[in-house]
């Protein structure tokens, strides 16, 4: 597999501006893809960073509201 990380890098750019903060699946994903983590054109689909996150706050037993920090 071909490294492309400064690729995915310099591709970075929010859209917060721009999108419905009450939509998470949107705010999750632009988080993401400024995070540098390329969700499209073959990269890590959002579904499986949703299923990341869920079963992280799963094995920290962490409920709606709570935070660990």
């Amino acid at each position: 597999m071909e490294n492309k990380w400064h690729e995915v890098w310099e591709r970075r750019k929010s859209g917060l501006a721009t999108i419905d903060m009450n939509n998470h699946v949107e705010v999750f994903a632009d988080l993401k893809k400024i995070n540098g983590f390329d969700i499209t054109n073959g990269g890590i689909p959002l579904s499986s960073l949703i299923q990341q996150y869920k079963d992280t706050k799963q094995s920290l037993k962490i409920h709606s509201g709570q935070s660990i920090f």
